[in-house]
């Protein structure tokens, strides 16, 4: 589901813009491996178990790092 920022500064948007996409990559990234370290047979989700916690982490210093403007 995607959302509009209603911003009249430039700037502003322009922040806001580029710490979303990360945002929504890294945490389609967490959720994917996620679901795949729980479906996959043993052998397969062990790499994708590697995947999602670091992925998750990096959502959170993207959060921490989030300004608008």
């Amino acid at each position: 589901m995607s959302h509009v920022h209603l911003v009249n500064n430039v700037k502003s948007g322009f922040y806001m813009e580029v710490s979303h996409l990360p945002m929504g990559l890294l945490s389609l990234l967490a959720g994917w491996a996620r679901w795949l370290e729980l479906r996959l047979p043993r052998e397969g989700s062990v790499r994708a178990g590697r995947v999602w916690g670091p992925a998750l982490l990096a959502f959170g210093l993207v959060l921490v790092l989030y300004r608008e403007g």
